[in-house]
């Protein structure tokens, strides 16, 4: 995959990202070692979002998806209840009261990877930052998961599927644009006519 920065007019242009050099080897190193996975999550999606010819909201791509990942032999948990905590200016790191939580869609615990699923018409960094909260919970409060948490985020979009890879890197998230592919519209699916041109 080429993150390089081009720009493309239209419809479907991506963002401009960054060139991969010789300083991100760490990076290169990580997503040479996921790839395969990362390329198995991306097909099942594409498949959903091809299947769901008309859309849908999130629960039901969510619901696709936890079913073709359960069929790969994937383990998968569903709306795991997370704790959020608390670093005080004393260094005492509490658990928030009131049970304040938050809910991870999937979790697959023995790949320590959490996907988050939205469906909205435009990610935005409130999404990002929502599963980063979740990737910082884990990596700092659930000793078997540290700096091999990682996450994805993927938005079965009004317009396109946008899937982003999350991971840490020297104690860093760092994240990656897996893909972004447009929705057929609407006037390739369905046939549209004027009564008035019909009926005279």
């Amino acid at each position: 995959m080429s993150l390089k920065g081009e720009k493309k007019t239209g419809k479907n242009k991506k963002p401009t990202l960054p060139l991969i050099n010789e300083s991100t080897d760490l990076v290169k190193q990580h997503i040479s070692a996921s790839w395969g996975q990362i390329k198995v999550f991306e097909k099942i999606c594409k498949t959903i979002y091809e299947k769901l010819l008309f859309g849908g909201k999130e629960h039901h791509y969510q619901a696709a998806l936890e079913e073709e990942l359960r069929d790969r032999g994937f383990h998968v948990q569903q709306e795991i209840a997370r704790t959020l905590h608390y670093k005080k200016d004393n260094n005492d790191v509490i658990q928030l009261p009131h049970d304040i939580r938050g809910r991870e869609d999937l979790v697959l615990h023995k790949r320590y990877l959490i996907l988050e699923l939205k469906q909205t018409g435009k990610l935005t960094d409130k999404e990002f930052n929502q599963l980063c909260r979740y990737m910082h919970e884990r990596k700092n409060n659930v000793p078997s998961w540290g700096e091999k948490t990682r996450g994805m985020l993927i938005n079965f979009g009004d317009n396109d599927l946008e899937m982003w890879y999350l991971f840490y890197c020297d104690n860093k998230i760092t994240r990656i644009l897996i893909c972004k592919e447009p929705r057929p519209s609407l006037d390739t699916l369905i046939d549209s006519f004027d009564a008035s041109q019909i009926m005279g």
